[in-house]
């Protein structure tokens, strides 16, 4: 049931990013990933590492997004110290980034020619308010990577969304021309009304939160 209004969403996100998830603690992830991948969207996955060259502006570690090129790809992904599916490190250079080109980015955008850009951003979280506050583990990863997005799409002019009034998520992101964060959260991990998860001016909100129960907030619910 926690999949049900992303489902909606999927017909109208042709590129999608979406976390793999932990055995436990968070919602699962793995019907949206075969979901996406059988419907024939391009699918991305986050992937961590370090800089070979910090830059002014980066941190030493960053976040890019890799292509899954099919469930067979997928079936061939090692589970890491936490649990989490992981692509064999022998085959990252092969696959595309989010940001235009193949393997890592090092923190750079690819040419022009290269480049597109994701529709949908799906983010895990630890916990979340009413207010589409997401409190993440604390390591800036999705933080620093939609900084990024907006940094691209500042450059090709493409406009930043349109807030208006909508009754659900595919028509919500139906108005958005950058990427969507959306998060998905258990119901535990929702604070009560009258909390709020700590931020400051690095912190991105999203744009939408699916819940457990499979009610989505959406800005003007906050």
């Amino acid at each position: 049931i926690y999949t049900l209004s992303l489902h909606d969403a999927l017909p109208i996100s042709k590129r999608l990013s979406v976390y793999l998830s932990m055995p436990t603690g968070e919602v699962a992830t793995s019907e949206i990933v075969h979901d996406a991948l059988k419907s024939g969207k391009q699918l991305f996955i986050p992937y961590t590492y370090q800089l070979s060259k910090k830059f002014d502006g980066q941190p030493f570690s960053i976040m890019d997004m890799l292509e899954v090129k099919s469930i067979d790809d997928l079936r061939d992904f090692k589970a890491d110290k936490w649990g989490i599916p992981c692509p064999g490190e022998d085959s990252i250079d092969g696959r595309m980034n989010s940001f235009g080109g193949t393997g890592k980015s090092e923190g750079k955008w690819a040419q022009p020619s290269q480049r597109a850009s994701l529709d949908l951003i799906v983010l895990p979280g630890m916990a979340f308010d009413r207010n589409l506050g997401r409190l993440g583990h604390g390591k800036g990863y999705y933080d620093h990577f939609l900084d990024r997005c907006h940094g691209q799409s500042e450059q090709e002019q493409t406009k930043m969304p349109f807030l208006g009034k909508s009754t659900s998520l595919d028509s919500y992101i139906a108005h958005l021309t950058r990427p969507t964060p959306v998060g998905l959260a258990l119901k535990e991990q929702l604070l009560p009304d009258e909390d709020s998860v700590p931020a400051d001016d690095t912190d991105w909100r999203l744009d939408a939160l699916v819940l457990g129960d499979g009610k989505v907030l959406l800005p003007e619910d906050g």
